[in-house]
């Protein structure tokens, strides 16, 4: 079959898909196989129909093959207007940068800013698509956001400090997951810091506890140490950043290392109420 004619029989299976899921109600396709030729399909027929993405409630194309293209299509359709959407779930696909910024795109007030459960994990995000995703949280695009997964991808340190500056941002956010038991990121002790700086700075959470998972990163135990001080002393917060088996005691006599600080001579990491001390 020509790339053609393959293109119009995905055309045709989307349109059957489509056609069979009532207004107002959910379209869900995990586990299908599904590429960037479906997800372009889907989101050309959605353009196409009167209500365009304006009903929808909730897309699940988890577990499927969808890269860039896809992304950047279902984006773009999103970004037309999906008031209605609440959950946008695309986790273990092949997603990177590029597809995650259209998607963050969507995220802002003119596309889907209804969105409450957002899920990119195991995809390949990196520090760039978080900067989209906290760009589409300045413009006020998270306001109702509730729970954004993003584990077992490649977001480092920047990633991590776009997203916490921009926590004010996401008054109802309740997880905030780059981490989790079963996946990590490339977060390091110096997202650590930013963190811990943006959360001395975040306001009081009036819409219940905020978990932040940064399981399975690139943590020191210096740095796991003072997370989990911080988010025992917030009573609206809730750090889990120690995977299971790598607890370390440092004792209260102990001082780690300067290997353990990511092998430099930073500023110690140190709690909003702490000051660093004085040179005699």
């Amino acid at each position: 079959m020509t790339p053609d004619g393959l293109l119009i029989l995905h055309v045709c299976v989307c349109l059957l898909c489509v056609c069979c899921v009532p207004s107002g109600e959910s379209l869900h396709f995990t586990c299908r196989a599904l590429d960037d030729k479906d997800a372009k399909a889907l989101s050309a027929l959605a353009a196409l129909q009167p209500t365009k993405c304006t009903l929808i409630v909730s897309i699940n194309l988890s577990h499927n093959h969808l890269g860039d293209a896809g992304a950047v299509a279902l984006g773009t359709a999103l970004a037309g207007g999906a008031p209605a959407l609440r959950k946008l779930l695309l986790h273990e696909n092949r997603i990177g940068d590029v597809g995650v910024t259209a998607i963050a795109a969507a995220m802002r007030p003119s596309g889907a800013p209804g969105l409450r459960d957002v899920r990119l994990s195991f995809n390949a995000v990196g520090g760039a698509g978080m900067a989209a995703v906290a760009d589409a949280f300045s413009s006020g695009g998270a306001t109702e956001l509730q729970e954004l997964h993003a584990s077992a991808n490649t977001i480092g340190d920047a990633g991590l400090a776009a997203l916490a500056a921009q926590l004010n941002a996401a008054p109802r956010l309740q997880v905030l997951a780059l981490g989790s038991s079963s996946g990590g990121n490339l977060v390091g002790d110096d997202g650590a810091r930013a963190l811990v700086l943006a959360l001395g700075a975040m306001e009081a959470r009036a819409h219940g506890k905020l978990t932040i998972n940064l399981k399975n990163n690139k943590l020191t135990p210096a740095g796991e140490a003072v997370l989990d001080e911080v988010g025992s002393a917030h009573p609206t917060l809730h750090i889990a950043c120690r995977s299971i088996g790598a607890r370390v005691d440092l004792g209260d006599d102990a001082s780690p290392p300067s290997s353990q600080l990511n092998s430099r001579e930073a500023t110690p990491l140190t709690t909003p109420s702490e000051k660093p001390p004085e040179s005699p």
